[in-house]
């Protein structure tokens, strides 16, 4: 991977995605996540977005689930 995505999917998108969440998350972008299912049946977290489409659900999804006070843990194996 070039450096300049090393550092912002290592580093940038992080921070600002911490910031955001007002919870320190080390890995912000990876595509391995698991969520409850219950989460999606929550209406406070409007999924069904146009915008949504793409790789920024599983972002969108955690930053809600947090937002809304769902236990959010990083494993580190």
């Amino acid at each position: 991977m070039p450096a300049y995505r090393v550092s912002r999917t290592r580093v940038i998108h992080p921070l600002i995605f911490s910031m955001a969440a007002r919870k320190r998350v080390t890995e912000s972008t990876n595509g391995f996540r698991a969520f409850r299912t219950s989460i999606l049946r929550d209406a406070r977290i409007d999924w069904h977005q146009a915008w949504l489409d793409r790789y920024e659900l599983e972002p969108y999804l955690m930053l809600k689930a947090i937002w809304l006070g769902y236990r959010h843990v990083e494993s580190n194996t």
